[in-house]
């Protein structure tokens, strides 16, 4: 019988079959999601005193965020598995789902992230990025012009997530514009700061 497996998978397996670090290693990337889950979960069934349906909310939501974190599958999936098991577990009802859906807050973080897709696709915000490195002569600078923009995005991007996609492609850019280590370290903590302290600036 003929294999169905790409050469790309016959060659992987090969090399997991000849090199025990990168067999420990797959088994590890596999099993530590799983083991961390398992243990999350019993840990919230046996040693939180609350009542079923809270220790059950718990448990979803600790099982999504190990999913989030620890594994490769799609973050939207997740979500929606999260979901699902809600309702499968009786914790809300189907419409409550349903209702969400249709809720404006929702439809304003998918605009604001439909917004933000199209100006990274358009090259904007790489250019922005271009005009502040352009203008900025020393550290100071570079941090103040920053702020601005940032400040400014929540004039036209009421999303917090939204905002953050958006300015990704431009934190990239700067970053990948600076050779100091410390000075992208901070302009790391600089861009979610200002994002989440300008939020009410709308």
């Amino acid at each position: 019988m003929l294999s169905s497996s790409s050469p790309a998978d016959l060659a992987m397996a090969g090399g997991l079959r000849s090199n025990p670090w990168l067999l420990a290693r797959a088994a590890l990337r596999l099993g530590l999601p799983i083991l961390i889950a398992i243990g999350l979960a019993a840990a919230i069934w046996f040693g939180l005193p609350l009542d079923v349906r809270a220790r059950l909310a718990l448990t979803v939501f600790a099982l999504a965020i190990v999913g989030w974190c620890l594994t490769s599958i799609d973050d939207t999936l997740i979500a929606l598995a999260a979901a699902a098991a809600l309702v499968l577990c009786g914790l809300t009802h189907a419409r409550n789902l349903h209702a969400a859906l249709g809720n404006e807050l929702t439809w304003l973080l998918i605009g604001a992230f439909i917004i933000a897709a199209v100006l990274r696709a358009s090259g904007l915000t790489e250019r922005l990025a271009s005009v502040v490195l352009s203008r900025a002569r020393t550290v100071r600078t570079l941090f103040l012009a920053t702020t601005g923009v940032i400040v400014a995005t929540a004039l036209f991007v009421p999303s917090t997530s939204g905002r953050a996609a958006l300015l990704l492609p431009v934190y990239l850019a700067l970053a990948a514009a600076i050779d100091d280590n410390r000075v992208r370290r901070a302009l790391a903590l600089l861009f979610p700061t200002v994002i989440l302290l300008s939020a009410g600036g709308r």
